[in-house]
């Protein structure tokens, strides 16, 4: 097709635009002091088919499989995919830094992800990402940053939706940055001296 004379001068230019908007939008961040971690721009919305590909993994799954996180030991990253008051379970902000998260549905302190979770190393990356329940049409999450440590990790029984008792494992995410007034207001719904 790229011997196609018209249809090469579309592509290139298609390339062009989404390397100049990509520059806008970086130069943009940098400009507004947000933060950028990995290529993710704090406060910006993502999808999770986005979030797979700017975390490089080999292979692009099925939005709906990931399922609130997933693993991919192949690039030392685990996106935690966050419902904010859509959730089955109380995912919440505890404040600006820390959030009450809920695994999914029976995994245990030894499941790998949170043994690979209590062992984390320099490199390993766990963006947190926030979908508002206004959002959901649009299936985009926020970019809150990402944890520098999960805390108090203990295994709770839960009654799922159906009425079935679960295992599920409870945790506090610790941000490496608290999350900016603004952002935590659009978010929750509540300012800061509200909670």
């Amino acid at each position: 097709a790229l011997d196609d004379p018209i249809f090469r001068q579309f592509f290139d230019d298609s390339i062009c635009c989404g390397l100049a908007l990509c520059r806008q939008l970086f130069l943009g961040a940098i400009h507004e002091g947000r933060a950028i971690d990995r290529g993710f721009i704090y406060g910006e919305k993502y999808t999770i088919a986005d979030v797979m590909r700017l975390c490089c993994w080999p292979v692009e799954l099925i939005p709906q499989n990931v399922g609130g996180y997933h693993l991919s030991r192949e690039t030392n990253t685990m996106p935690i995919f966050i419902k904010y008051e859509n959730s089955q379970y109380a995912d919440c902000f505890k404040d600006e830094q820390n959030i009450d998260y809920f695994s999914k549905n029976q995994r245990h302190l030894k499941s790998p992800e949170f043994q690979w979770l209590r062992d984390q190393h320099e490199g390993d990356f766990i963006p947190i990402f926030i979908m508002r329940k206004a959002d959901a049409a649009s299936k985009s999450y926020y970019y809150v940053g990402c944890v520098q440590k999960a805390q108090n990790m203990h295994e709770i029984s839960h009654q799922n939706l159906s009425g079935k008792e679960v295992t599920l494992v409870e945790s506090t995410l610790r941000l490496k940055r608290p999350v900016d007034s603004e952002l935590f207001t659009h978010l929750t719904g509540k300012s800061l001296a509200e909670f």
